[in-house]
C-alpha cells in the first residue's frame, strides 16, 4: 500500500481535476507558486501540516477526505 504522502498527492491531483482547476488555479487560490502544486503532485515536495490545512481549506474538505485511500493503520495513528 502506498504511503500517506503519495495518497495525499494523488488526492490533491484528483480533487483539483474534479474541480476543473489547473495547477495555476489552485496555486493562486492558496497563494503559492504553481511549482509548489506541481512538486506536491509529483511527490517531490513533502506536505507539511500547514500545507494540509491550506489544501483542505481551499478545497473545503476534511483531512480524512484528503487522505482517503491511505493505510487505515496510518489514519488511526493520526487520529483520522
Amino acid at each position: 500500500m502506498a504511503g500517506i504522502g503519495h495518497v495525499i498527492a494523488n488526492n490533491v491531483r484528483a480533487e483539483r481535476a474534479r474541480r476543473r482547476m489547473t495547477q495555476a488555479d489552485l496555486a493562486q487560490a492558496i497563494g503559492w507558486p504553481r511549482s509548489s502544486i506541481h512538486d506536491i503532485e509529483a511527490g517531490r515536495r513533502k506536505i507539511s501540516p500547514d500545507d494540509l490545512v491550506a489544501l483542505c481549506h481551499t478545497f473545503n474538505i476534511t483531512l480524512a477526505e484528503l487522505a482517503h485511500g491511505a493505510n487505515p493503520n496510518d489514519l488511526t495513528t493520526l487520529g483520522i
